[in-house]
């Protein structure tokens, strides 16, 4: 009988042991999923930060490009106005418009090789002076935008007198430094506006 009894606790033991493992075994499947949880549910809060700085950028990044692209078109146009000698309108994507005959409605423009390089003069102009007044925030102080230099090679071609020199006398306007390459028949026209 004690031989019969010392079986049976050698058994229990043996399925005590067993069970300890099977209880040490559930308790890390337990922790890991838990702690899966936790990370999940870490990951998803940082996931609805990053969407929430998302969402407010693109609301922001809107709002500026739309004051930027009113401010670079009213920009674009008053140079345009000072450079061309005509009554076209430029808006943006550098779409000319004219009026129509007896009304104010606006209609696309046709372009010539001159009235192009006129268009994209002023645009040029119009990013270099716009980049030139922002202003940027550091801390409590207020800083005045870049400068950036204008480098252009044979600017006035297919640009006639008048055009050249009202191109001329727009550009070293808003940019500190420019630099042009240009052919010795439009330097005639241009040199005695910019000196």
């Amino acid at each position: 009988k004690l031989k019969d009894l010392a079986e049976k606790r050698d058994n229990c033991i043996s399925t005590i042991s067993k069970n300890k493992e099977q209880r040490d075994h559930a308790k890390k499947i337990i922790n890991i999923s838990v702690a899966r949880n936790e990370k999940n549910k870490e990951i998803n809060r940082y996931m609805a930060y990053a969407e929430a700085i998302k969402e407010w950028f693109d609301d922001y990044y809107i709002s500026e490009e739309m004051q930027i692209r009113e401010k670079l078109e009213n920009k674009v146009n008053e140079i345009f106005s000072r450079m061309y000698s005509g009554t076209r309108v430029l808006k943006y994507r550098t779409t000319l418009y004219t009026k129509a005959e007896g009304s104010d409605e606006l209609v696309t423009s046709g372009e010539s090789e001159g009235l192009i390089r006129v268009k994209n003069f002023a645009f040029i102009a119009g990013l270099v002076d716009l980049a030139k007044e922002q202003k940027i925030q550091i801390g409590d102080k207020e800083m005045k935008g870049e400068s950036y230099p204008l480098i252009l090679d044979a600017p006035f071609s297919n640009a006639d007198e008048i055009h050249i020199k009202n191109i001329a006398r727009e550009l070293p306007g808003v940019a500190e430094q420019v630099i042009m390459f240009v052919m010795e028949k439009d330097w005639r026209y241009a040199k005695e506006v910019i000196e």
